[in-house]
């Protein structure tokens, strides 16, 4: 070997750029190449064409298949590695691309979605304590649906703005990393709307206070990104299928009197007790129009606090039993409910191509049905009430 050979091996690429921050622990790609636009003070688009890389999207610069070969390990965009010295294995870290890719193959709103639906791609959940940091530097975590909490902080976080009523997103500038980027409506961005800019590190820190909720979150995320001892490819994908189904029903049709009062923290009860007497409500008055706000489920992933709900409501019916069992008994507990029968057709309407009544009903058996004739539907419609959009999230958030 030459000499100097082993020194080659191991020394940092040489950079073009003078200032390039390290990536801090855990941080996802946009929030790292919005600091290194902050400290050559230059807009995204400049950075982007100084790096080499195609123009910024949320989508591009979040899930980050187009930078790294994540089979080989190798970087698919060269230029950035020139520009800033950093390294294939680095880069991978930052980016949702390997998290849970090859297990997850279902969006949230659509099975033909590029991003499986356990991804934040668009928004985040996120930690206002993390956010007094000088740098502000957004986790890859927070882009997971099952993370509801800061482990280090031990607060839930937050993916609402309760000033806007908007969920957190990533901008086009840096400014997003600590101020809110709505108000946004359901096709974007409200135009001509006044720009919310609440200041993130100063939403309001919602203590964790059972800690079964830090520990399911623990193996979930674990479970995307490692296997677990003695199962295979094939049985971790039938996991997320199942897990996947008995989250949306929880969703749709679960009860409070599903949580495990021993391990829910009272403000996550209280918000899920909320967000049911809503969703039932807006089923009794609107009969099979509720279609029409209940569609909110499908369009828009749950907030951090109603995931958590869901999450402990799925531990606690699986709990010494499979998750296929845990569906039947979900099912069962549902079956002779009075107003089961409407959700539950407004349920399984709300994304055709997901089949999810005729996924359940393989697995259960059964749909739910009345023992009873139900009452008339109430005189009041929709339009009788001033909701604002979004509002079962809303409420399933404690926003409401």
């Amino acid at each position: 070997m030459r000499p100097g050979a082993a020194d080659a091996q191991v020394r940092a690429p040489i950079r073009r750029l003078a200032m390039v921050p390290e990536p801090l622990p855990g941080e996802v790609f946009h929030s790292w190449f919005f600091r290194l636009a902050e400290h050559h003070r230059t807009s995204a688009t400049v950075m982007a064409e100084q790096l080499g890389l195609p123009p910024f999207t949320v989508h591009r610069y979040t899930i980050g298949d187009e930078f790294v070969d994540l089979t080989t390990g190798g970087y698919a965009v060269e230029n950035l590695r020139d520009a800033t010295g950093l390294r294939a294995q680095a880069l991978a870290a930052m980016l949702l691309a390997p998290v849970g890719s090859r297990v997850v193959k279902v969006g949230w709103k659509d099975r033909t979605e590029r991003a499986p639906w356990i991804w934040r791609t668009d928004t985040a959940s996120v930690c206002p304590r993390c956010l007094v940091d000088p740098e502000a530097a957004w986790q890859v975590s927070w882009h997971l649906l099952p993370t509801v909490a800061c482990p280090k902080h031990r607060i839930y976080l937050h993916g609402w703005c309760p000033d806007c009523r908007s969920p957190i997103s990533i901008g086009t500038t840096t400014a997003y990393r600590r101020q809110c980027n709505g108000p946004f409506g359901p096709k974007g961005r409200i135009v001509g709307a006044k720009a919310c800019r609440r200041p993130l590190a100063q939403l309001r820190e919602i203590p964790v206070r059972r800690d079964r909720i830090l520990q399911l979150q623990q193996e979930l995320t674990s479970r995307l990104s490692a296997q677990v001892p003695g199962e295979d490819l094939q049985d971790r994908k039938e996991f997320w299928n199942l897990y996947e189904l008995l989250f949306r029903l929880v969703i749709c049709l679960g009860t409070p009197d599903m949580l495990p009062l021993a391990t829910t923290d009272a403000e996550i009860w209280w918000a899920f007790h909320e967000f049911c007497e809503l969703r039932d409500v807006v089923a009794l008055t609107a009969g099979r129009n509720a279609k029409v706000i209940h569609d909110d489920l499908a369009s828009f992933q749950p907030g951090p606090r109603l995931s958590a709900a869901a999450m402990l409501a799925i531990d606690e019916l699986s709990h010494g039993r499979g998750l296929a069992d845990a569906i039947r008994t979900f099912m069962n507990l549902r079956r002779y409910d009075e107003w089961a029968d409407i959700l539950w057709s407004v349920f399984s309407d709300m994304r055709p191509t997901f089949a999810i009544g005729q996924r359940i009903l393989q697995i259960a058996g059964s749909k739910p049905r009345r023992s009873y004739d139900s009452p008339p539907y109430a005189k009041e419609r929709l339009e009788d009430f001033d909701l604002p959009p979004a509002a079962l999230l809303l409420a399933g958030e404690g926003l409401l």
